[in-house]
């Protein structure tokens, strides 16, 4: 295998048909295994792994930005909840592709002058987190790919 090319890993190994095992690195959440034994292949062709995995990293990249930029101005945060759906279409030589991820983001603060912090906070993400900054930029991938 190449060379890491930054600190985070995440790996996977396959089991068969059915099995999936991926290990984030993480501590808070280090691993998880994917089951697909009990699914039908209408079920498994619906599941959309690749897509619900983008939206979460998508989600807790920037809900964390916000989060904490909110706390870092002041703000007393009380509640935050958010939501991600995305939109995908064929291009001109009918590969499918993620065209858009759509975010909402509900907050629910409690302290005095936070009107002032959250409107603040906003305008600055409006610039993106980590994530939703390069995606549009566009992240080159680079394959290694090997028979062992």
């Amino acid at each position: 295998m190449a060379e890491p090319i930054g600190p985070v890993q995440v790996t996977l190994q396959r089991e068969g048909d059915d099995l999936q095992h991926i290990n984030l690195g993480a501590k808070s959440f280090s691993e998880f295994t994917i089951d697909w034994s009990a699914l039908s292949k209408e079920e498994r062709d619906a599941e959309h792994l690749g897509a619900r995995f983008l939206c979460a990293a998508t989600l807790a990249c920037f809900t964390n930005t916000f989060y904490n930029s909110l706390k870092r101005d002041g703000a007393t945060v009380k509640a935050l909840d958010a939501r991600a759906s995305i939109k995908k279409e064929k291009d001109a030589i009918f590969r499918t592709r993620y065209t858009k991820i759509l975010l909402e983001v509900n907050v629910k603060l409690g302290g005095e002058g936070d009107k002032e912090v959250f409107k603040s906070v906003c305008e600055e993400l409006e610039m993106g987190s980590l994530m939703t900054y390069s995606l549009p930029e566009g992240i080159e991938v680079e394959h290694d790919i090997q028979m062992v």
